[in-house]
Formats: structure tokens, sequence, C-alpha cells
């Protein structure tokens, strides 16, 4: 007979367990799964059965593997029918690679013929693990999928906030009897804390943001403790924002962005109108157009604000509508111009009167606004123009200056006020130094003097910020400040000085 010809009859012989078992690869793997429960079968094949010798025949003449799960073949111990059918598995898929003898194919069709029953259970078996196991692939791809989404949506979620600590001491006589400054001539004493933490993600079109404060609950600008409270060293905690906004892409010159819940106040430029710790409830529409071109004019931007201040029961007792409106210029590679103008407009503001607002260490040095629990003596119609001139010379740290002002329309007088700020150097880098001086004039009725800046504490004030502020490591921050403050109404009355000086972690 021919070779050609044995190959051929040797396909016959093997076609038939081939047709049997689509994948003998794959049961030949699963054998190894399925033979420690077929184990635990009774054995029902003796050692002199004619199986066994044939099949140790056909494996040491063609190098054949089979194999237990425990890697062996020869033992002294009983098989079972459906182990010994798992065996002839593996034969069937390795003999595929070889020439058999008629006599050899003969043989193979009678371990098929013998173990038929068998090996069409085990088929069954490996259909339904073959079933089993695309739909755990199937689950497996969905998780993934999930899994990576999830972790996409993760990624776009940001912690943020800071951790300070600061040293304050408070006097009359700071330089006068600087020899008394611990003694009978100290006003204040104390280790104060601040902490602010939140999240904040990006959602496409939408960013939303939560944050905690360390803040007065009856207080809008005060989060230092414990200075300005009942001295008592504590420091709870406030849901000081949670918002949602909304910014669709209109293109490359125009931008518009909507803002609902409580969120950083949009007229915030210097702290002569709102200390920075002021965030409102309310909703916030901000517009936003600028040129093609980056050198020269730089666009106009403008915002209006409908922001509640007091609730009483269910009805709205105090609230702000406010407009701003601003514009710059790119002078040139050195100097910038911003120019703009915020108009707030109090609601309801004889409400907020009979409220005794915590304003920290008011004293002699500053006042409220004129009026009594029942009401103010004036209503708070405010105009803030501003300017801002930024200059960063090459090798030479940055300057920037901001100066700004206020003018009550709802006050017969004392409705003025003047803020100059100058920042000379930055902090954005470890070893970099930014010196700040800051001057807040405020006439009695020239703001609401619940919103300005606690330092002030109010209004009636002549406030002077002189700052350091050094950048440790990258994130961390050392700082000292002396703030100077005396009464416009009453210049003879003695000059209070705050100093300041400690580390403020962001993260």
């Amino acid at each position: 007979m021919s070779s050609a010809h044995q190959h051929g009859l040797r396909l016959v012989y093997i076609s038939g367990g081939l047709i049997m078992f689509r994948f003998f690869a794959a049961l030949a793997l699963s054998v190894g799964v399925m033979l420690p429960t077929l184990a635990q079968i009774p054995g029902d094949i003796p050692m002199n059965h004619w199986a066994r010798p044939a099949l140790t025949q056909l494996q040491d003449k063609y190098g054949l593997q089979l194999k237990y799960p425990d890697g062996s073949f020869r033992g002294d111990r009983t098989l079972s029918r459906y182990e010994m059918a798992a065996l002839v598995a593996q034969m069937l898929t390795q003999l595929d690679q070889h020439l058999l003898s008629a006599r050899e194919q003969a043989l193979i069709q009678k371990l098929q013929q013998e173990f038929a029953g068998e090996l069409e259970n085990i088929q069954t078996r490996l259909d339904n693990l073959e079933e089993q196991s695309d739909l755990h692939h199937d689950a497996q791809e969905r998780q993934q999928e999930t899994l990576s989404t999830l972790q996409q949506q993760l990624a776009q979620i940001r912690l943020f906030g800071s951790l300070a600590v600061r040293y304050c001491i408070m006097s009359t006589r700071i330089f006068s009897e600087p020899q008394n400054i611990f003694t009978r001539n100290l006003n204040g004493n104390n280790v104060q804390m601040r902490l602010g933490a939140g999240l904040a993600g990006d959602h496409g079109d939408f960013d939303w943001q939560i944050r905690i404060l360390t803040n007065e609950n009856d207080s809008y600008n005060l989060s230092w403790f414990p200075f300005g409270g009942n001295h008592i060293p504590r420091a709870p905690l406030t849901l000081d924002r949670f918002m949602i906004a909304y910014e669709p892409t209109l293109g490359e010159q125009w931008s518009t962005r909507l803002t609902f819940g409580k969120a950083p106040n949009p007229f915030l430029k210097s702290e002569l109108l709102f200390d920075e710790d002021v965030s409102l409830t309310g909703a916030t529409q901000q517009l936003g157009w600028r040129p093609a071109t980056k050198e020269g004019w730089q666009g106009l931007q403008a915002a209006f604000a409908e922001q509640v201040l007091l609730v009483q029961d269910t009805s709205m007792a105090s609230g702000m509508l406010g407009a701003r409106l601003d514009t710059a210029w790119k002078l040139s590679p050195e100097f910038a111009l911003e120019l703009g103008s915020s108009y707030v407009h109090y609601l309801g503001t004889d409400a907020l009167a009979r409220y005794n607002f915590n304003q920290g260490y008011q004293g002699l040095f500053s006042q409220r606004n004129r009026g009594t629990n029942q009401g103010f003596d004036s209503d708070f119609h405010v105009l803030n123009p501003y300017v801002e001139l930024t200059w960063t010379p090459e090798g030479i740290w940055p300057l920037r200056v901001i100066g700004d002002g206020l003018y009550n329309f709802g006050a017969a007088d004392r409705n003025r006020a003047l803020g100059l700020e100058a920042h000379w150097g930055n902090h954005r880098r470890p070893g970099d130094w930014e010196l700040i001086y800051a001057l807040k004039w405020l006439e009695q009725d020239a703001n609401l003097s619940l919103m300005v800046d606690e330092n002030a504490a109010g209004t009636d004030v002549l406030h002077q910020r002189f700052e350091g502020v050094l950048n440790l490591a990258g994130k961390t921050f050392w700082s000292t400040t002396l703030h100077v403050r005396h009464s416009l109404s009453q210049p003879d009355v003695d000059v209070l000085y705050i100093l300041y000086t400690g580390l403020r972690q962001d993260f």
C-alpha cells in the first residue's frame, strides 16, 4: 500500500474523532480541568485491560505527552472510563502529525469504538464549557468597558484645597513699646488654622465643584479660627461651595458660561468689594468675545448674577443683582492692561441689619454701616471701577498693580472707597518670593460692611497690608503679614497692628 493511500486511510480513521471533537486542542487543555472531577469516579478499567498497553505502546513509539492533571501517566491504580477517554482524546490530537501503519490505524479505530460513549459525553461537556467560556468572555468584556468608563470619569475628578496654620498677635503698640508686646499691650495672641478642601470635575460641557471650609455659620467672610469668634479653639466646617456650570463650545472667538449654586464670586478683583471667602448662592451668566489675533485688544467679558444673601422661612429676605464688564489689551510682550467695572445692587439689606455678623476683631478701629438693628440708614447700590496693569520684564520679577474704587449711589455721604494693591514677584516655583502691599480706604457706607475683607473688619477704616510669601516646596508656602488699621472717623484712636506668620499647604 502506498504512503499516500496509507495517509488517506489514516485520515479516514481519525476523521471520526475529529468530527466528534471540534477542537481537540481545546479538549486537551480542558482535560486538566475535568480530570480532577473525573478522578473521583470509581475506577472500572483494570491495569491489564487491552486499552492501557495500547496507549502505552503508541506513547512510547511517537513520544506522546499523555498526562493526568498531576503530570503522570503510568501508575498502579485502576482508571475510570472517562479518564481513559480523555487520554484517547489527547492521543488523537497529537497523532494527527504522524504517518501511521494500518495496524495502528485499526488500533486507534478500536479505541474510538471502545470509548465512543464517553468521548461523546466529554464532547457534550466540552460544548457546555465553550458556551460558558463565551458567556464569561462577554461578561468580562462588559466589565472591562464599565471599568474603563469609570476610570475615565475618575480621572476627570480632582481634589483641591489648602490647609494653613498661622500664629497671630495683635497690639496697639508694636513699635512704640515692643518690650511690652507680650504683656499688657497684647490684644490677641493665638494660633489659628484654616482648612478648605473640595472636589471638582469636568464632564464635557459641564463642570462642578464642592468645597468645605472652616467658617462661622453666621459670617460671610470669617474662615480663620479661633481668631474673631468667641476664642474657643474650634473650627466648624461649612459646605461653602456646591456649584455646577455649563460652558458649551461656541467657536474660537465666543464663549459663554452658566453657573448655578453656591459659587466663587464673579465680581472679585480686589478685596474692596468682597472678601475672598465670600461665596454666594444663585446663578451667574458670563459671555465673552475675543478677536482672532493674540496681540493688541484681547476682547470683552461680561457677567450677570442674581444671588441670595438671606432666606427667612421660605422667602428671600435679602439678595443681590450684579453686572460686570471688563476688557484687556496686550500692549507689548511685557505690558498687559485690564479695565473694567462692576455694579452691585443689594436688595433688602435692612433684613441683614438685625444680625450680628461676626467680622473679626472690630473694636474701635472700624465700624459697621450706620443704622440700627431695624435697618441701615442708606441703601447699597455700589459701583466698582478698576484697572490692572501687569509688567513682566525678562529676567526681573513681574510687577502687578491694581487700583479700584467704590461709590455707593444709595448713600448721601460716607459713600466712597479707594483701593490700591501692588504685587512684586511671584511664588509659583520653589524659592520664588512675592511681596505685596495693599491699601483700603473705606468710608462707613461705601459698601455693605459684612462683605468686605475680614482683616479690615468692616468700614470706616484705613487698612494697610504688608505681606511676603515664599514658595518652599512647590505647594508649600510660608508667609508673614502685617495689617495696620485705624478708624477714619476717629483718627485719634490708637492704631491696631495685627501680625501673622505661618505655613500653607496646597493640594
